[in-house]
């Protein structure tokens, strides 16, 4: 298994972010938060402490531990009995169920599918571990800020800020395909 070099990670943060606002997006366009009144209280709960405080537990330590359990450990045992795409899955419906609501359960595994796809191109567990940290620092921030609020005043903004997410995420994607191979295809002729 070799390693992505560090300078393929800015990928990994770009297609986070992209990933994220877009589900956001999606969430809210399709008005998802009225579906699951728990998605309300654990958002009124998790958000109201201070800023500082969910930056470190929220969007850093949170990560970290989750990424390490779910792509460092149940990912990683999962693909070495079974295969990739199983694994991938599975790990992600477990990773949407653990997150208790409705809302956060559709994200979750979206998100779960895009982290354990990561760390298999990466070849680390820093690859997820980074894309959830800024997926979390975005959410931190964005509902700190009211970003999400602002988006949706003009109906024209959020649309394009969602078909501009989808683009970009599946653009990163193809890029992180390209990039593996390519690192893959060098370091073969090099040992050659």
């Amino acid at each position: 298994d070799k390693k992505a070099p560090l300078w393929q990670y800015p990928a990994v943060i770009i297609m986070a972010l992209a990933m994220s606002l877009g589900l956001n997006n999606l969430i809210i366009i399709g008005n998802l938060s009225a579906i699951d009144a728990n998605y309300k209280a654990t958002m009124n709960a998790m958000y109201s402490a201070p800023l500082a405080i969910q930056i470190v537990c929220l969007a850093v330590l949170v990560p970290i531990c989750e990424e390490y359990v779910f792509r460092g450990l149940f990912f990683r045992r999962m693909e070495r009995e079974s295969s990739f795409v199983y694994a991938m899955v599975y790990s992600s419906v477990v990773f949407g169920i653990l997150h208790v609501n409705l809302v956060q359960m559709l994200y979750g595994f979206a998100l779960g599918m895009m982290l354990a796809y990561v760390y298999e191109k990466y070849g680390s567990v820093k690859a997820p571990i980074l894309a959830h940290i800024t997926a979390n620092i975005l959410s931190v921030v964005g509902t700190q800020f009211q970003w999400f609020d602002w988006l949706f005043k003009d109906p024209m903004r959020v649309g394009i800020s969602t078909v501009l997410c989808a683009f970009i995420t599946s653009s990163i994607y193809v890029m992180i395909q390209r990039l593996n191979t390519d690192t893959t295809k060098n370091n073969s002729q090099n040992e050659g």
